[in-house]
């Protein structure tokens, strides 16, 4: 009977699933962009020292918990406790130079990984990457 009425609300029935559908996909695709965003910010903080030895720092199965960033945090505290031995002895300081280079290369390359893979995932949810002014934090739609 409704098409009948209306010979078009199948089609618009299944446009407006299509729609739903499709919205759905999206919100769950920003929130694990955001989420990725939150985990690699963890990491960035181990990197810097902060929240390393903290009680407050993620743990397994939280929201900012990933593999990579456990491992961050075991290198940061391996790094301290080299730093610590190595208080006042300047002549090692050469050796444990080439070690902390070649592991600090060695996360900026994960790092630019990591950043690739947001940045496809990203292009891939919503677009190629803004440009200009509307891609600065804080002005999202």
């Amino acid at each position: 009977m409704s098409d009948i009425i209306d010979p078009h609300a199948s089609e618009v029935a299944r446009l407006r699933a299509e729609l739903a559908e499709a919205t759905r996909e999206r919100d769950e695709a920003r929130a694990a962009l955001e989420q990725e965003r939150v985990r690699l910010a963890g990491c960035l903080t181990a990197v810097e020292g902060w929240g390393v030895y903290d009680e407050l720092r993620a743990k397994p199965d939280a929201y900012g918990w990933s593999l990579p960033y456990q491992k961050t945090l075991e290198l940061r505290r391996a790094y301290d406790r080299v730093r610590a031995a190595l208080e006042g002895t300047p002549e090692n300081l050469d050796a444990i130079g080439h070690v902390i280079a070649t592991r600090y290369h060695q996360l900026t390359s994960f790092y630019g990984q990591a950043n690739a893979v947001l940045t496809a995932l990203r292009e891939r949810c919503f677009g190629a990457a803004p440009t200009g002014d509307e891609g600065k934090e804080g002005e999202r739609g």
